[in-house]
């Protein structure tokens, strides 16, 4: 059973990583293209040769949102349960939520939640790293791509998404400063 909070929530998530991954498919997809064209095609997200998404981790990190998401759905159905209602029937209805399962929401997107700010950034920072391979030149594709999923979000969502999302996105994009400092320090 779906609900309206966890289709936001997946949506939310998932915009950005569709994003990202759309990214990479584009970047595959254009060196296929220059291997078998005589004329070379650029992109600005083409992978150079000593760096390589890396797949593995990207797959990784799928499987664990994938599990993530369950769980929250999980603790959303269980609410629906209890009241004896189901998700269709209170779309337009306040509901009453139980303290163990506000307590338990409470902690998901706390400082230290799963879905709070600093785990949420560091996903998404951990993603377009894997998806680059490293590649720090690449980091301006991958700042427009989550920027891109947040404004996709928002559309999801029908309007400004809820306080926490944007401190993740802010979060998010002092990752990208300090990666690209990360750089500059090495060179």
């Amino acid at each position: 059973m779906s609900t309206p909070i966890s289709n936001h929530l997946y949506g939310y998530q998932s915009a950005i990583y569709d994003t990202k991954v759309k990214a990479v498919e584009n970047t595959e997809k254009a060196e296929q293209e220059q291997e078998t064209s005589s004329v070379p095609k650029t992109d600005t997200f083409v992978k150079s040769p000593q760096y390589k998404p890396d797949m593995e981790k990207v797959q990784s990190m799928k499987a664990d949102l994938s599990n993530n998401v369950a769980a929250f759905k999980k603790m959303v159905q269980g609410l629906f349960k209890n009241q004896g209602m189901m998700a269709e029937s209170t779309m337009n209805q306040l509901m009453e939520i139980d303290q163990a399962t506000q307590a338990q929401a409470q902690q998901a997107i706390s400082e230290d939640g799963e879905w709070g700010v600093e785990k949420t950034a560091m996903r998404i920072l951990e993603f377009a790293k894997a998806i680059s391979g490293g590649d720090s030149s690449k980091m301006e594709a991958l700042r427009g791509a989550v920027q891109q999923g947040f404004a996709a979000a928002e559309k999801v969502w029908g309007s400004t998404l809820p306080e926490i999302s944007y401190k993740t996105l802010d979060r998010v994009m002092q990752g990208f400063d300090q990666w690209a400092n990360e750089g500059k320090t090495e060179a």
